[in-house]
């Protein structure tokens, strides 16, 4: 096997690993697989034969990923609610959305006067050349 695709597949394997189940959002873990299946498919130095051997680990990869989380029974948010990740742990308040309960009974105000347009600053208009 090429070297660079037994670098996708080993990063693609610690994407899989269970130490990474309890540290990053399935989806997550589901999608870096899927970005390491993408980027072998885009080599165009190695043989087809080099490409399905590596492509064949990261599809059992993916399915076994997609086994545990089947196992462990998300039926809900397999972001954990858009978790993003600051460096050191994936958490929802790291995402920067807003949070609907912050706000209460204001939030409908406070949508409103951040998609008005600031009436301060005039509206330029570039006419057709």
């Amino acid at each position: 096997m090429n070297h660079t695709i037994e670098k996708f597949v080993s990063q693609a394997k610690s994407y899989a690993n269970h130490k990474s189940m309890h540290k990053m959002p399935p989806h997550m873990q589901l999608q870096y697989i899927m970005d390491k299946a993408e980027r072998i498919n885009k080599l165009a130095y190695v043989t087809d034969a080099e490409k399905q051997e590596g492509l064949d680990i990261i599809w059992a990869l993916y399915s076994k990923v997609q086994k545990i989380i089947m196992k462990k029974g998300y039926t809900g948010d397999e972001s954990w609610h858009n978790a993003k990740s600051n460096g050191k742990e994936w958490n929802a308040d790291h995402n920067g959305d807003v949070n609907f309960s912050t706000y209460g009974d204001a939030f409908t105000d406070i949508i409103d006067s951040a998609q008005m347009p600031n009436p301060t600053k005039k509206v330029v208009r570039y006419e057709d050349e």
